[in-house]
């Protein structure tokens, strides 16, 4: 029996063997480098989304500041303008007891526990006019900063919203 063309076959097959074997590997070193260059990809998209969430946050921040001036601006004016009337001669004039209820109301304040005081809702409260109208200044500028501080949140989410949408179709 002679052994030359089967090692000669086998050789043939080995070599075939081994060049399957090195395509097979070649294949998935390919596949390795496609998948590292997705991820790649996909990285380089969501580090450009949290970039531009955040310019859109500092837009909106550095806006509300501007806005806030604005605001403290005017507040500061009407206190100046508050203690302007007040140092003002004005005619003597009581506040109701009905008016001091009304705006406790208004504000939150519980009533009073005495059911007594309620009976006469004409009579002098004892509040000043100075009073009313610093309190009353003082709810118009906390209004202001949380209508401004609203407003802002409400700009910043969409803006968030639409950078978001826009990164989901790339």
């Amino acid at each position: 029996m002679s052994y030359g063309p089967l090692i000669k076959y086998g050789l043939i097959l080995l070599v075939f063997v081994v060049f399957c074997l090195g395509l097979i590997a070649y294949g998935e070193h390919r596949k390795q480098i496609e998948w590292d260059a997705a991820i790649a990809k996909q990285a380089v998209k969501s580090a450009d989304m949290v970039i531009k969430g955040a310019e859109n946050t500092a837009v909106v921040v550095t806006k509300y500041i501007r806005v806030k001036g604005a605001t403290e601006i005017r507040t500061e004016t009407v206190e100046k303008e508050v203690i302007r009337y007040v140092e003002a001669e004005h005619p003597a004039c009581f506040i109701p007891n009905e008016f001091e209820w009304v705006w406790d109301h208004a504000n939150g304040v519980p009533a009073a526990p005495d059911a007594t005081e309620r009976t006469d809702g004409g009579a002098d409260s004892g509040l000043t006019t100075v009073a009313l109208l610093s309190a009353h200044a003082d709810e118009a500028r906390q209004y202001a900063e949380l209508r401004d501080k609203y407003l802002a949140l409400v700009e910043w989410v969409k803006t968030s919203y639409a950078i978001q949408k826009e990164g989901a179709w790339r």
